[in-house]
């Protein structure tokens, strides 16, 4: 546990949220149990958890703290708790945290991570194209 922290500080800005590089690492060298306590370690460190991690933990297999973790993930980065889960059927009913699946879970989060990730993209373009024409202005 303690080598992987160590690498988690030393990797963390290495790794992108698209799920186009992860490190140099392809997602069969990653144990279930090393992404959960990657997971972890993000939100230990108030950061958001890389998707390409939750859905390593997501494989079917026994991995215990499976569906805490994702209600963590959901509870301390996007302040969801409750009856916020939207069930997979058709009824656009909502479901509680800790009454729904694993699945049922996993699927909400990836989505919201993803929706997150790409509006980080999609803000830090809008920045970089403000700061660029503010350097446009001055010359």
């Amino acid at each position: 546990i303690t080598k992987l922290r160590r690498s988690y500080d030393q990797d963390s800005d290495d790794i992108e949220h698209d799920g186009m590089k992860f490190n140099g690492e392809l997602e069969g060298e990653i144990s279930p149990m090393q992404a959960l306590l990657y997971i972890d370690m993000a939100l230990d460190h108030n950061k958001l958890p890389s998707p390409i991690h939750v859905e390593i933990i997501l494989k079917p297999g026994r991995l215990g703290r499976r569906k805490d973790t994702l209600r963590r993930i959901l509870n301390e980065r996007f302040d969801l708790r409750g009856k916020c889960v939207p069930a997979l059927s058709e009824d656009s009913t909502l479901l509680f945290a800790t009454k729904s699946t694993v699945h049922e879970l996993g699927v909400f989060v990836l989505s919201k991570l993803r929706q997150t990730s790409s509006t980080q993209i999609d803000g830090s373009k809008e920045m970089i194209s403000d700061e660029f024409a503010d350097y446009e202005r001055v010359f």
